[in-house]
């Protein structure tokens, strides 16, 4: 009886007077009158328990909700999003080509370079408006005209026209052969050259004998060799310097997204974990009390 006492009776203040008085109404109703309160206790609970586990999920449904627009927000899907775009790119970039390839005019492949400048299928349009140019009876003007236009398609043009066609616009090995014959020395020339810092070409014998053919003289091909040098080594740095660019970019993608899966397990750790078993006898008898 006293031990019974302790366990509805423990609280203190009005909780206690309660609990004393719904402990005198259930020896007053004897076993069966035990067993209709605590059954009406137990319903009350169970109600309760129904409408907290109902908030609950929803609760939960609701923070399921907002994590899922946040991960579809995060810098991690960033990466993702960027890679179905590139994709979405190449695919245009090829189907452009193949409509200039159908049309196969100077006219196609020339709107086909300038709307995807860097596309993957750029050397396959150079070359192919090298050959049509060549089909028309290609002149030197045609193929100089090509090359002010596209630098990168001079290893396209027929070897007859290359070679003077090489360097960078305005001081080309033709337009150097034009500056000799306006009087310039080629001292002058060579210090131009090498200011430019420009590509033209690591000359084979060949070439150098061909060279000195149209007048060009020993200083004014040094310098170009020089002014290729410098300019590969310049294009080197350049290429380190982007390689390790994108490298760290690499690095600070894959650290955004170890940062995002630490927070999503953080979050998903510190929600709330739903009760499993039911109220004891000791706590139907509080909650009805009260």
């Amino acid at each position: 009886m006293k031990k019974g006492f302790m366990i509805i009776g423990k609280g203190t203040g009005s909780h206690l007077m309660r609990s004393l008085a719904l402990y005198r109404k259930i020896l007053s109703f004897g076993l069966l009158g035990m067993v209709i309160l605590l059954g009406g206790c137990a319903m009350t609970d169970t109600s309760r328990d129904y409408h907290a586990g109902r908030d609950y999920r929803e609760t939960r449904r609701t923070k399921a909700v907002s994590a899922e627009k946040e991960r579809m927000q995060s810098p991690s899907r960033q990466p993702q999003q960027a890679e179905t775009v590139a994709s979405d790119n190449e695919n245009t970039d090829a189907i452009a080509y193949q409509q200039a390839k159908s049309l196969n005019t100077l006219q196609a492949f020339a709107e086909f370079l300038h709307a995807h400048p860097s596309s993957p299928s750029r050397r396959e349009a150079l070359e192919a408006t090298s050959l049509l140019i060549q089909e028309q009876n290609g002149t030197y003007e045609s193929y100089r005209k090509f090359v002010a236009e596209y630098e990168d398609g001079l290893e396209y043009v027929p070897p007859q026209h290359r070679l003077a066609l090489t360097g960078p616009e305005g001081i080309r090995v033709h337009d150097i052969i034009r500056l000799l014959k306006q009087g310039i020395k080629d001292t002058v020339i060579a210090a131009k050259i090498r200011t430019r810092n420009a590509l033209y070409k690591d000359f084979d014998f060949e070439e150098i004998a061909t060279l000195k053919k149209t007048g060009i003289t020993d200083a004014l091909i040094e310098a170009m060799l020089d002014s290729t040098t410098r300019a590969k080594r310049a294009h080197e740095e350049f290429q380190k310097k982007k390689e390790m660019e994108d490298l760290l970019a690499e690095i600070q993608r894959t650290q955004k997204k170890l940062d995002a899966m630490k927070a999503a397990q953080e979050q998903q750790q510190q929600q709330p974990q739903a009760a499993d078993s039911g109220p004891s006898l000791g706590d139907t008898v509080k909650n009805c009390a009260a």
